[in-house]
């Protein structure tokens, strides 16, 4: 038997069901190739090696959302946008 694919799904603890989209796409994963394949979520901001002002973005991400919802539109509105 070969050796299980390894798939690494990164998420943040940014709101609005990362975590949760993270779960389900590891359980359909799993679901479907079973023992083929080994799959780690893993949130890069929450690690110790990653500098404080990143791992703090998601904690006030709530708080962002809520007091300035006219920056937090445009900045998903940027974000959203095909890079050419």
């Amino acid at each position: 038997m070969s050796e299980p694919r390894r798939i690494l799904l990164l998420m943040a603890e940014a709101g609005f069901g990362h975590r949760r989209a993270a779960q389900a796409l590891a359980a359909a994963l799993q679901q479907r190739y079973g023992d083929q394949c080994l799959v780690e979520i893993f949130n890069p901001l929450a690690d110790e090696r990653t500098i404080g002002l990143m791992r703090n973005t998601q904690t006030s991400y709530d708080q962002f959302v809520k007091q300035r919802p006219d920056l937090y539109r445009a900045s998903f509105e940027f974000s959203d946008q095909t890079v050419p």
